[in-house]
């Protein structure tokens, strides 16, 4: 029933809009419902594909979005080559199957790694890469412990950058929240 809903209004995206009737080209953006759950689209996305949401975005949002060449989701499909060195086996791989799962608008990935195999430094990497040239805004990182935390700030404040030799938190803003 929840596909019949959504191919519906895929076609009616085609229709006349009631308050808008000289417009010509489809929208770009498109929220859809069922009336329990919220769907967003947007049509310039490679794979277009409707994306559960849990509240409607701001209109500087849009305006954002209408200014940059390409969507997030591009841009994860186009992501230039790993720069190597330095890396462990182990964490190339792992890096080129996250971004590969990315590209493949999978973003749900697992990063499985032997304790000592460097996850965090992995991590770090791929995150560095996400904000460079994926342009990600924001990047959540989440551990179960306190002095887990702590390790990870560390990393992040040691991580040097494999292209221009600068600190990871010389170029981005690393804050460890703690719950009070």
């Amino acid at each position: 029933m929840k596909s019949t809903i959504i191919k519906k209004l895929w076609y009616d995206l085609t229709a006349q809009l009631k308050y808008l009737p000289n417009v010509k080209e489809p929208l770009r953006f498109a929220y859809e419902s069922t009336g329990v759950e919220t769907f967003f689209r947007d049509s310039c996305d490679l794979d277009v594909c409707s994306r559960r949401v849990f509240s409607f975005h701001r209109p500087e949002i849009y305006l954002e979005w209408l200014n940059e060449a390409n969507t997030l989701r591009t841009r994860l499909k186009c992501m230039p080559g790993l720069n190597i060195s330095g890396l462990r086996d182990c964490q190339k791989e792992a890096i080129i199957n996250l971004e590969e799962s990315f590209s493949l608008s999978r973003p749900r990935a697992l990063i499985q790694m032997a304790t000592g195999s460097g996850k965090t430094y992995t991590a770090v990497s791929f995150i560095y890469r996400l904000i460079k040239f994926a342009k990600a805004k924001r990047v959540l990182f989440l551990v179960d412990r306190n002095n887990l935390g702590r390790q990870t700030k560390n990393e992040f404040n040691q991580y040097i950058t494999p292209d221009d030799g600068r600190k990871f938190t010389e170029l981005y803003n690393v804050q460890h929240l703690v719950l009070s």
